[in-house]
């Protein structure tokens, strides 16, 4: 399997890192309002803290999994100056059409993307754990990236063969921010 398939959401916030956000060097104000993203398409909602995210469509061919389908939102800021946001966040729904997860291979999924991830960008992993959105399966980690000054941390869920992953990127000296839960918790499906 070609692990670059599988984290595309990650390459796509660490290329966002510098061509996105604010510049200045004061504390930003505390943003009580987070905009709500209504995913239609997939019946799913989810908040990020500011507007001004893009989003991206992709379309992969992998020689395991056939096309891979891929929607993102990236918010990436150029500084944390507010002690309650993180770096950045992604929202990423992917879709296989031409394969099936097998129910019983979903755990091997996705160690295999984590251990992918983590040998991708060299990180120290922290924790890897079981997680799950209504009885689907998923897998939270958390690492650093070094020679860097990030932390990551990512939620990924298996609901109906589609796979929807959430990942902030928070530097060193921002680490414990209410940011993270709070994007974490707003995912949910609408029906």
């Amino acid at each position: 399997m070609k692990r670059k398939h599988y984290h595309l959401f990650l390459i796509i916030l660490l290329l966002n890192i510098n061509t996105y956000g604010q510049s200045n060097t004061e504390k930003e104000p505390i943003r009580t309002e987070w905009s709500t993203i209504e995913y239609k398409e997939r019946n799913v909602e989810f908040l990020l803290p500011e507007d001004n995210y893009k989003i991206s469509n992709d379309t992969l061919i992998d020689p395991d999994f056939g096309n891979v389908e891929k929607k993102s939102w990236t918010l990436t800021r150029s500084t944390s100056k507010s002690e309650l946001l993180s770096f950045g966040y992604t929202f990423t729904h992917s879709k296989y059409p031409d394969y099936k997860i097998e129910k019983n291979k979903i755990d091997e999924y996705l160690q295999f993307g984590t251990d992918n991830m983590i040998e991708m960008t060299n990180g120290n992993l922290f924790f890897n754990k079981k997680i799950s959105y209504k009885g689907y399966p998923g897998r939270e980690i958390y690492f650093s990236i070094p020679n860097s000054n990030f932390y990551c941390n990512t939620k990924k869920y298996v609901i109906n063969n589609e796979i929807y992953t959430l990942t902030v990127l928070t530097e060193k000296e921002n680490l414990a921010n209410i940011s993270i839960n709070k994007f974490f918790n707003s995912f949910k499906i609408t029906n």
